[in-house]
């Protein structure tokens, strides 16, 4: 049998001796069959001590013992201490024999369960930026290196970069050297203005009719983007009555996510102008009319930017737009003063 031996400096304090017996019933619950029993000794200042402990678990029959320094650095106690004790106590067992393994602080986890513990208190972000090509941060092709120092064929994600996107899996992300693109750039900042408003308007009032009015502002974005989304969306909320609003709510973002992480092309953007456009219908004379529709066409022909027929469908829809589609998140997903040049190729 193997038992496992939990070693903690110890304290004169009752409750931080009793915190690491709790932590040793924790992970009895957790630990595979072929670990016996967890026993815990203290260095210093409470019992059992190691001698007691080691002795314990023998004479329960215990053949070998794993022996985990509950400490966060390699100090003297770990390097001399715990381990002259152990040698100490091992000279009364012949035949038996104990392992130590590496102190926690060690252990990988413990890097990443700090990054969580961090990423816990990002909960009010709506998008993040991380450094290209950086051990930590970056998104794709990380360098991963051999115990001999040599680059691995793979290539992966950053630590703190996968431990975010896991915290966070549809909060928009991005790496810096990327946003050098103005496309880019552009949907990048849309799909954090849209989490936002997500946020805003439904996950912190939730309620299906908020969430329909934030699905009707957002539906020629949508149209933009992913047609075949924006119709599994409209389905999505059409089934509002089979499934709890919670669930509801959840695919909803999800889908919604990952309909805007696909940048709109001009012909979809032409698409949703000319539907725009036909919300002026019977407000405008036919000149007028034909203007918009072919500085419409000249954007799709790529010789003039989005924001030339954007800027003159919304002085006419001030004008005779009714509320709706005022309101529309296409006419503006973001505030203009952010970067006006760049929207859109």
């Amino acid at each position: 049998m193997t038992d496992l031996l939990i070693i903690a400096h110890g304290s004169r304090r009752c409750l931080s001796n009793q915190a690491v017996t709790g932590l040793a019933e924790k992970v009895t619950l957790l630990l595979p069959i072929h670990i016996n029993q967890v026993h815990v000794a203290f260095l210093e200042f409470a019992t059992p001590t190691i001698k007691d402990a080691i002795n314990l678990s023998f004479q329960k029959g215990a053949e070998k013992i794993l022996v985990l320094p509950y400490f966060l650095t390699a100090g003297t106690h770990v390097t001399k201490d715990v381990p002259r004790e152990i040698n100490h106590v091992m000279r009364a067992w012949p035949g038996k024999s104990t392992t130590l393994l590496p102190h926690i602080g060690e252990l990988d986890d413990i890097a990443r369960l700090i990054v969580k513990s961090c990423l816990a208190e990002m909960s009010h972000l709506d998008g993040y930026i991380l450094m290209k090509n950086s051990p930590s941060c970056g998104l794709e092709r990380i360098k991963v290196f051999q115990p001999n120092g040599h680059p691995h064929q793979i290539r992966t994600t950053g630590v703190f970069a996968k431990a975010l996107k896991g915290q966070y899996p549809l909060m928009p992300i991005e790496e810096e050297g990327r946003l050098h693109d103005d496309k880019l750039f552009d949907n990048f900042v849309l799909r954090v203005y849209a989490y936002s408003n997500f946020r805003k308007e439904v996950l912190e009032l939730p309620s299906l009719h908020n969430l329909i009015i934030f699905h009707s502002r957002y539906k020629y974005l949508l149209m933009a983007h992913n047609q075949d989304k924006y119709r599994a969306l409209g389905r999505l909320l059409g089934s509002k009555n089979s499934v709890p609003l919670a669930t509801l709510i959840n695919s909803y973002l999800c889908d919604f996510i990952e309909a805007l992480s696909k940048p709109a092309c001009r012909k979809s953007h032409t698409n949703a102008l000319f539907h725009i456009l036909g919300y002026l219908k019977g407000n405008l004379t036919s000149v007028a009319r034909e203007h918009i529709i072919e500085i419409i066409h000249n954007y799709n022909k790529g010789l003039t930017p989005l924001t030339t027929p954007l800027t003159l469908l919304k002085h006419h829809l001030m004008q005779h737009g009714s509320t709706y589609i005022q309101h529309q998140r296409y006419l503006e997903p973001y505030p203009e003063k952010i970067n006006p040049v760049i929207r859109y190729l």
